[in-house]
């Protein structure tokens, strides 16, 4: 018995391990990383987006956030996201891009070749049609442990009904978390 439980409690802990090293990882270097998420509560009015770029780094480049007054649904709130950081990314220089959802069924659709015929699928080409402004930009699935800041900068978002361009810092809600994505050595 005490070997059993001993050998699932290692099981466990390797486990954990691996599951506590996802984080968010900066892109190569001449590259940079928009992360973006939405929040909402189901049945709720209010719907929260939010966008964060970064350099390889893992430096603040700029940051948006949109409070949507209205009820959406996840999917298109997601991809609303992302639209919106194309549209805040159009307005600086960057060619290498890679934008990272906690979507998987947004970002399946961004990569794909089939027509959605729903409110998020128009989004959804309209994003294709933005992406290909870029000389280099690729769609990306992320988990949420990986998507941290704008996880919160969402929530902050639609909490809060707050619109905004940040470009030095972000709002202190979420300064810690972009912090503690920072790599070795780093710094703000």
């Amino acid at each position: 018995m005490m070997e059993i439980h001993l050998a699932s409690a290692q099981t466990n802990s390797h486990q954990n391990i691996s599951k506590d090293t996802i984080r968010w990882s900066p892109p190569p270097p001449g590259t940079f990383m928009i992360n973006t998420d939405a929040s909402l509560i189901e049945g709720q009015s209010g719907c929260g987006l939010r966008v964060i770029i970064r350099d390889h780094l893992g430096a603040l480049v700029a940051a948006a956030t949109d409070f949507i007054p209205g009820c959406l649904s996840v999917l298109l709130a997601e991809t609303l996201a992302i639209r919106l950081a194309l549209k805040l990314v159009e307005t600086r220089l960057m060619q290498t891009i890679y934008i990272a959802s906690d979507s998987q069924s947004v970002i399946k659709a961004l990569k794909g070749k089939t027509r959605i015929n729903t409110d998020w699928g128009i989004v959804i080409d309209d994003c294709i049609l933005a992406s290909k402004r870029f000389y280099n930009l690729s769609f990306n699935f992320s988990p949420r442990k990986c998507n941290t800041v704008a996880h919160c900068l969402a929530n902050w978002s639609r909490l809060y009904h707050v619109t905004g361009v940040w470009t030095s810092a972000i709002p202190d809600c979420a300064t810690a978390y972009l912090k503690a994505d920072m790599p070795l050595g780093a710094s703000l």
